[in-house]
């Protein structure tokens, strides 16, 4: 473990010779916009016959109850303190 000098700094390990590693870049992202398959995955149905329809979402609606005089004044107090 590091011991602390008289000064109170860290001794620490010197890095000064040591090279950084060097990594390629990235890819250039997919672009789904793109027609002509270059970077599209290679899907036999992508773009081609009618498109798949989305069911809605299912919903519960539920009666929201509303506030009377005794409630809204009790939050009220509540909020204010």
């Amino acid at each position: 473990m590091l011991e602390p000098e008289e000064n109170g700094l860290i001794d620490l390990p010197d890095y000064e010779h040591i090279e950084d590693e060097t990594f390629p870049p990235f890819p250039p992202p997919a672009s789904p916009q793109r027609g002509d398959g270059e970077g599209a995955e290679p899907d036999e149905e992508s773009g081609r016959g009618a498109p798949v329809p989305v069911p809605p979402k299912r919903t519960v609606k539920r009666n929201i109850p509303k506030l009377d005089a005794q409630r809204y004044t009790y939050y009220y107090f509540l909020k204010c303190s």
